[in-house]
């Protein structure tokens, strides 16, 4: 019910944006036919099937209306809504609380952007198919069909951003924590070459990444995190109110779980431990060119999210 309200929702939020920026580049620029177009870097990310669903838009609909490109996102948020439901229940988290939590992800208005700009289907198609990498890859035994659809996940994770790095790692943290390292090997080895060879034949040309320095990284960095807990709530206490919820809640979580039940915590550590290096890989890539004082927290809450 949350989620079908949050879709009516945010297609009236957004009846009044049009095509902007960032997507010309992938209806005017390029074109499906064309390898060069479809591998060719966008800001240092490989984005091939961001590129791929919006020149099958474009084929489908052209510019006649923004309706279609906005449902796509939509539904790919709301998706990632859900996973995010199973992966909390399938940790042991209490069915309202865990219920509570998706619903603010599904309604969190802090992070519009990524619910109502259909560009950032980049970033939430590598979100959205790394949870389902994980969630596929966290079970006991060994090798089986879920492993191998789960690669195909990693792999659809790498192909929409950056954002798909951190989620194969976490993938593989995930797997060598519950079932050992040499199966986390066979989870990432795969989708690292395919990304290993993009980047050697095309993604070198556009890497993104300029002259920082630790001060300025570390600095962006902790003013990410301080604005991504901000971002939760309606004032800045409410902030450090749910940090310290969180670093508690932790130490409950794994007081509460002995021996085998302690694989329970590999996906949300993973996925915690993802969180903190995107938050440090966005610092590499921005630090140098972050701007200061209100401005510089503006940007850094924009990357949280």
């Amino acid at each position: 019910m949350v989620e079908l309200v949050a879709f009516v929702a945010w297609l009236i939020v957004g009846r009044s944006s049009w095509f902007y920026i960032d997507e010309w580049d992938f209806i005017a620029g390029r074109k499906a036919g064309d390898l060069g177009d479809l591998f060719r870097p966008h800001n240092g990310h490989w984005t091939t099937l961001p590129v791929l669903t919006f020149r099958l838009l474009y084929w489908t609909f052209g510019l006649r209306t923004y309706l279609p490109y906005r449902v796509v996102i939509v539904v790919l948020y709301l998706a990632a809504g859900a996973l995010l439901l199973v992966l909390m229940r399938r940790t042991g988290v209490d069915p309202w609380i865990a219920t509570a939590a998706a619903s603010l992800f599904a309604l969190f208005g802090t992070g519009w952007e990524n619910i109502l700009l259909p560009f950032q289907i980049a970033f939430m198609g590598s979100f959205a198919f790394g949870l389902a990498f994980i969630l596929l890859a966290d079970h006991d035994g060994p090798f089986d069909r879920r492993d191998w659809l789960g690669l195909l996940a990693g792999l659809l994770a790498l192909m929409c951003s950056g954002v798909g790095l951190v989620m194969v790692a976490a993938a593989g943290a995930v797997v060598s924590m519950r079932r050992g390292w040499r199966l986390a090997l066979r989870h990432v080895a795969p989708p690292a070459a395919a990304y290993a060879i993009w980047l050697l034949a095309v993604g070198h040309e556009d890497s993104g990444i300029g002259h920082f320095d630790a001060v300025a990284v570390t600095r962006f960095a902790a003013t990410g995190l301080r604005a991504a807990f901000e971002a939760l709530g309606p004032t800045a206490a409410f902030g450090v109110v749910l940090a310290v919820v969180l670093i508690v809640g932790l130490g409950l979580a794994v007081a509460q779980r002995q021996g085998d039940r302690r694989s329970e915590l590999a996906a949300p550590a993973a996925l915690l431990a993802g969180a903190l290096m995107l938050l440090v890989i966005t610092a590499v890539n921005r630090a140098a060119s972050a701007p200061t004082g209100r401005a510089s927290l503006a940007t850094c809450r924009s990357s949280a999210r």
